[in-house]
């Protein structure tokens, strides 16, 4: 009986710290996303200025991974997907 409550508390911890992993990751998986869109948005009003018609091109990095690709596959860190963005 008591070997039976250890294996449950076991995994209880282990779902709950899990759990709050994801949670973190969900916060860096925003943070991150916002990072880049910031980055396309600021090259976006550059070509504005320059009077370029192909400003929405600098969006289309963020169609590059999906928020539900970079946050279910928590066994990549969430800067490996955006890494070559500066």
């Amino acid at each position: 009986m008591i070997m039976i409550m250890i294996i449950i508390i076991a995994i209880v911890i282990t779902f709950a710290i899990f759990w709050l992993y994801m949670v973190l990751r969900n916060n860096a998986v925003y943070k991150e996303r916002m990072r880049v869109l910031e980055i396309a948005h600021k090259k976006a009003e550059i070509a504005i200025r320059n009077n370029k018609d192909d400003y929405m091109s600098h969006y289309e990095i963020t169609n590059r991974y999906s928020y539900n690709e970079m946050f279910y596959k928590f066994w990549i860190p969430v800067k490996d997907f955006y890494r070559d963005i500066q």
